[in-house]
């Protein structure tokens, strides 16, 4: 049995959807900015490989919500450093 929960973290703005086998592993995460149920079901109710990878990889013994902070903030710093090398090459 897969046990799938959805979570509004009010302090953050956040939906976060969690996806756990008959076990209590976690095999599925994702998360959207906001409270809007309708987009969150249709575009974020799937698993977002990469930051359960991360998730697994990094943050296990840390709150969900405090490793997609996290994850979000990892995620621009790369972007923005990429953006910076782009413009020197």
């Amino acid at each position: 049995m897969i046990l799938i929960q959805v979570e509004f973290i009010k302090v953050s703005d956040r939906l976060i959807y969690t996806e756990r086998d008959e076990l209590g592993i976690l095999i599925g995460l994702n998360y959207s900015q906001g409270d809007n149920m309708d987009d969150f079901k249709e575009n974020f109710m799937k698993n977002d490989s990469k930051l359960l990878a991360y998730y697994n990889e990094f943050e296990q013994d840390t709150d969900i919500d405090d490793a997609i902070w996290n994850f979000v903030n990892l995620e621009e710093f790369f972007m923005t450093h990429n953006k910076v090398n782009d413009t020197r090459a």
